[in-house]
Formats: structure tokens, C-alpha cells, sequence
């Protein structure tokens, strides 16, 4: 799904075609782990994406505009010790495109989980949104959240399999969290 992602595609088969890959290895490619992943629930969406940047928040969102959808609600954070100027960019985009935002921890690292949440939502004049710093509790409550038709996008961490709180790396996985959630 995602112009972005067929052109990715595209690039990917041409090169390894140059490569002298057969066909058979070119038409057995999977797209990457956590990139526009999909978990169907009942009638929605969730999708899992790796998306963290301002640019890569305003296309997912263009993207999955374009399927047949309710509301889109969005979960996203951003990471500690990291650019802090794209923080209230995040918040803007991920407000003006979706119906409903929960912004939550990403890897906060050696900062203060809430202070990154305020630097993303301290200059937003919109109220759909909320803050659950505790990623897996806001995924759990999106879910929850969900009527039919809705696209949930958890963005932000992806293929990742850990979370990095001060200096430990903690196992954690969005898709896994998903799935535990909903009982599969």
C-alpha cells in the first residue's frame, strides 16, 4: 500500500534483477518487517509502520486516506534524545490528519517520557487528541476505541523489538502487542 512503497518495490526487483536473481527469488520477496504491516480486526485496519519523521507521518497518512475508512486514529511518540523541533511538527501532522491522535512513549531513552509529549503537544490548538505515555496501554485503549471501518495506525517503532527506557533496552514489540491484545 503506499505510492512510496511500490516505488521502494520497484527499485528493490530492478536491482536485484541486475543482479541476476531469478525471477522465482524476485517473486518471492516479502515487503520489510513493520512497513505498512497489516493486522485485520473484525472490519479494520491496523497498521504497523516504522513512519517517525514529520515527512513519513504526512504520507502514511495521505496513504491510508485513500482507503475506504470510518475515522483514522493515530498512535505515535517520538524518541528521547533526539531532534526536537520535529516534535510539534509530529503533533500538528498527526492532528490535521487523523480523526483521533493518542500520543504516547516511543524510546524516551535518558528523557523525561511526559516532556517529550509536552514538546509535541504544547503548541496544538485542536482537541482530538489525548496522552497515554504507557505505549502498550495506549495501544490496548485504541483497540477498544475501534467501530467499523476504522483504519489504527501505530507508528513510530515498527520492525523495532525493544523499547530503550534510560539506558536498558526493554523486549517490546508493537505487532506482538497488537496480537496479544486481540487474542490471536
Amino acid at each position: 500500500i503506499g505510492e512510496y512503497n511500490v516505488y521502494n518495490m520497484c527499485s528493490v526487483i530492478i536491482l536485484l534483477d541486475i543482479l541476476g536473481l531469478s525471477k522465482d527469488v524476485i517473486s518471492s520477496l516479502e515487503p520489510p518487517v513493520g512497513r505498512m504491516d497489516i493486522v485485520k480486526y473484525n472490519d479494520n485496519l491496523i497498521i504497523i509502520d516504522f513512519a517517525h519523521t514529520p515527512d513519513a507521518l504526512d504520507k502514511i497518512l495521505d496513504t491510508v486516506s485513500n482507503i475506504k475508512h470510518n475515522r483514522i486514529i493515530t498512535i505515535i511518540g517520538c524518541g528521547g534524545n533526539r531532534d526536537k523541533v520535529k516534535r510539534s511538527l509530529i503533533g500538528s501532522v498527526a492532528t490535521t490528519k487523523s480523526d483521533y491522535v493518542i500520543f504516547t512513549s516511543d524510546n524516551p531513552r535518558n528523557e523525561d517520557p511526559n516532556e517529550i509529549l509536552d514538546d509535541i503537544t504544547n503548541k496544538l490548538d485542536t482537541k482530538n487528541f489525548e496522552i497515554i505515555v504507557n505505549r502498550e496501554e495506549s495501544i490496548n485503549k485504541s483497540i477498544q476505541m475501534l467501530s467499523k471501518n476504522d483504519i489504527l495506525l501505530l507508528l513510530g517503532k515498527g520492525h523495532e523489538n525493544y523499547q530503550i527506557i534510560g539506558n536498558k533496552k526493554i523486549p517490546y514489540n508493537d505487532k506482538e502487542t497488537v496480537l496479544k491484545i486481540i487474542g490471536r
